[in-house]
């Protein structure tokens, strides 16, 4: 009979570390990722200027950023130049989650380039008369004339300050029609290929 409760005692004993070591097991779960830290510096920047952004991401299979950085590693830097006020956010994904976190930098109102257009038979010089001198450079700006015939050719920057839109910069347009209304706008794109009027000048031919 003694051996009997022994026997008893020790099958129990095996019954419950066997369930406890079950319920241990299904209840260890896994974690979404962490990120340790995302910054850009400096949160606020001129028309023009670049601000960098930081990261560092633990526990991630997937990490990405929006507004045109795409998927980066987990730790890393990228250099932005928005033109406008822009709100960036990191995601970090695994199979147990996601978790996200946002910077946000300031940027400077654009400034305003003013020209005047003196036309001339066919042709047309497009003068900037201000501002001074800007940080934005003409590769990175885009012109659109309208009214854009099959007879007009390209509009020929000559550059003065660094090739910078500066006062004195001088656009010449060939190949214009006679009698035709023109508007020529400076217009610089963002990532979404939505842009921000820098100036603007309507002309008769």
């Amino acid at each position: 009979m003694q051996k009997m409760a022994i026997l008893i005692i020790a099958v129990m004993f095996i019954s419950v570390g066997f369930l406890s070591g079950c319920d241990e097991q299904t209840s260890e779960e896994g974690a979404a990722p962490v990120i340790n830290s995302f910054t850009i510096t400096p949160s606020s920047i001129s028309f023009g200027s670049s601000a960098i952004l930081n990261w560092s991401v633990t526990g991630a299979t997937n990490v990405s950023i929006d507004n045109g950085v795409g998927n980066v590693s987990l730790n890393g830097s990228y250099t932005s130049t928005p033109i406008e006020n822009q709100t960036y956010t990191l995601t970090a994904v695994n199979s147990y989650g996601n978790t996200s976190a946002f910077v946000i930098v300031t940027v400077s109102p654009a400034p305003t380039v003013n020209m005047i257009a003196t036309a001339s038979g066919t042709n047309c010089s497009i003068t900037v008369v201000s501002p001074v001198q800007t940080d934005i450079f003409w590769t990175e700006v885009s012109l659109f004339l309208s009214n854009h015939t099959v007879n007009t050719e390209l509009i020929y920057p000559t550059y003065t300050h660094n090739n910078t839109v500066s006062a004195g910069d001088l656009l010449q347009i060939i190949g214009l029609a006679n009698g035709t209304q023109y508007s020529l706008i400076i217009l610089i794109m963002d990532y979404y290929q939505t842009g921000i009027i820098l100036g603007e000048v309507t002309w008769v031919q």
